[in-house]
C-alpha cells in the first residue's frame, strides 16, 4: 500500500481506489473528492502494522515512521499512537473523532450503589485527641459499643480482636464527623484546631473529608485504605441490624481537581485493587451530578467500536483518553474527559502506554448514589 504526504500542506492521503476501499471498511481515513485523507496516527499505524510505504509527494522519496512523525507538531504523538495501535491490533476499530460522530449514543453505563440514609446519632461521651497522631481515644468502650457495632465508627481493641483491649480509637475523619453530626465532645481541642492540624499533614484534607462525609451520610462505612494504597476501603450498608459487616469489596481514592498526579502511581493503585479482587472507585472533589454539557471532542483521543457480531447494531461503544506512564494528569482534566464521554452517551476508556510500550485499558463507569449530590467513578481493568 502506498500513502503519500504533502509536506508543504501537511496532508497525508491515499489515491489508489483498491486501497481506499480496503481502508474505508476498517474505518480508516476520511474521503474527500475520491481522495482518502489520513491522520498522522492512522498513517503511522499503516506503516508499522500494514507494511505501507509513505512517499513524499514532492521528492518522491520514501519517508519513514520517525521522519513522518517529526513533520507534524502534535502533542502526545507516541502515547496516542501506541494506544490506538493496541486497540487496532486486537481486531477492533479505533478512529479519529470527526464531526459526524458527535451525537448522543445513549450507551453510557451507570452503576447503582444503593445507600441507606444514616440515622440520627447522639453521643454522650468525651474523648481525648492525640494531635501528633490525629487519633481520638475514648477510654470507656462501653459508651461506644452501639456506635461501633451498628455503624462501625472507630475501632475497639484491635481489628477482628475487639476483646484484647478496652479503649476505642477514632481516626481524624471519624472524629470530625462525629463532632459535627453526633455531638461528640473533644476534651483538649476544638473542631477548627483538628481541621487545621489535619491540613498540615494532608494538603487536600478538606476535599477528602467532603467525600468521606458524603458516603457516610448515605450509610456506607469508610475505613482506612492504607493496605491497598488508597484513601479508604468501603463497606456497603447493612440490610438489617443483625447482619455482620461483610469483607470490603471496594476501595476509594480521592483525586484532587487542581493537583496533578503522575499516571503510574494512579494506575498502580487500580492494579493493586484488582489484584486483591476489589473494585476501584475514584472521587473527583466537587464533581456534581447532572451537569448538562455540550458535546465536544476536547480532551478525547479516539472513538472506539466493540467487537462486531452478526446481530449487533455496529455503533461506537467507547471514547478513549490516551496517556503515557510518565504523564501527569489532574482531576480537572480527567473530569473533563469523563464529562465529554457522558455528553456523547458513551463510556470512557483510559488507555495507558507504559515504558515498554505495553498498553493497559481501564473502563470508567459512572456511579450513582441516589441521595448524593455528587458523582463517582468505578474503574475496571479490561482486556479488549
Amino acid at each position: 500500500m502506498i500513502i503519500k504526504v504533502d509536506v508543504k500542506n501537511k496532508k497525508i492521503f491515499v489515491k489508489d481506489p483498491q486501497s481506499i476501499s480496503l481502508l474505508q471498511k476498517s474505518k480508516i481515513g476520511k474521503i474527500e473528492s475520491r481522495v482518502l485523507y489520513l491522520s498522522l496516527i492512522e498513517a503511522l499505524y499503516l506503516i508499522d502494522f500494514r507494511n505501507a510505504k509513505c512517499i513524499d509527494k514532492q521528492s518522491n522519496k520514501e519517508i519513514g515512521f520517525n521522519d513522518l512523525a517529526n513533520l507534524f507538531d502534535e502533542k502526545k504523538q507516541l502515547a496516542r499512537y501506541l494506544t490506538y495501535a493496541a486497540w487496532r491490533s486486537r481486531g477492533l476499530i479505533a478512529k479519529e473523532i470527526s464531526p459526524e460522530d458527535i451525537k448522543d449514543y445513549k450507551k453510557s453505563r451507570i452503576i447503582q450503589y444503593k445507600g441507606k440514609k444514616l440515622s440520627e446519632i447522639q453521643l454522650n461521651v468525651e474523648g481525648y485527641f492525640y494531635k501528633d497522631d490525629l487519633i481520638l481515644v475514648i477510654e470507656d468502650k462501653e459508651k461506644v459499643q452501639e456506635l461501633y457495632k451498628k455503624y462501625w465508627f472507630g475501632q475497639i481493641g484491635e481489628y477482628k480482636a475487639e476483646q484484647k483491649a478496652k479503649i476505642a480509637k477514632f481516626d481524624v475523619f471519624e472524629t470530625i464527623f462525629l463532632a459535627k453530626h453526633a455531638n461528640l465532645k473533644i476534651l483538649n481541642c476544638n473542631l477548627n484546631e483538628i481541621v487545621k492540624l489535619a491540613k498540615q499533614k494532608h494538603s487536600d484534607f478538606e476535599k477528602i473529608y467532603q467525600v468521606y462525609e458524603d458516603w457516610r451520610m448515605n450509610g456506607f462505612v469508610l475505613k482506612t485504605g492504607f493496605k491497598f494504597g488508597t484513601h479508604f476501603r468501603v463497606y456497603f450498608p447493612k440490610q438489617n441490624s443483625k447482619e455482620e459487616w461483610d469483607h470490603s469489596k471496594h476501595v476509594l481514592e480521592v483525586f484532587s481537581r487542581q493537583n496533578k498526579q503522575i499516571i503510574y502511581k494512579w494506575a498502580r493503585a487500580i492494579r493493586l485493587a484488582h489484584s486483591v479482587k476489589k473494585t476501584f472507585v475514584l472521587a473527583i472533589d466537587g464533581q456534581k451530578k447532572d451537569i448538562k454539557k455540550d458535546i465536544t471532542i476536547d480532551n478525547l483521543d479516539f472513538i472506539l467500536y466493540p467487537r462486531k457480531t452478526e446481530n449487533s447494531n455496529f455503533e461506537p461503544e467507547y471514547l478513549m483518553l490516551s496517556l503515557s506512564e510518565d504523564e501527569y494528569l489532574s482531576g480537572e482534566e480527567l473530569a473533563r474527559a469523563i464529562e465529554n464521554a457522558k455528553a456523547f452517551g458513551l463510556n470512557l476508556i483510559v488507555a495507558i502506554a507504559d515504558r515498554e510500550s505495553s498498553v493497559t485499558f481501564y473502563l470508567v463507569s459512572r456511579i450513582n448514589i441516589p441521595q448524593s449530590d455528587y458523582e463517582y467513578y468505578q474503574f475496571e481493568w479490561i482486556l479488549p
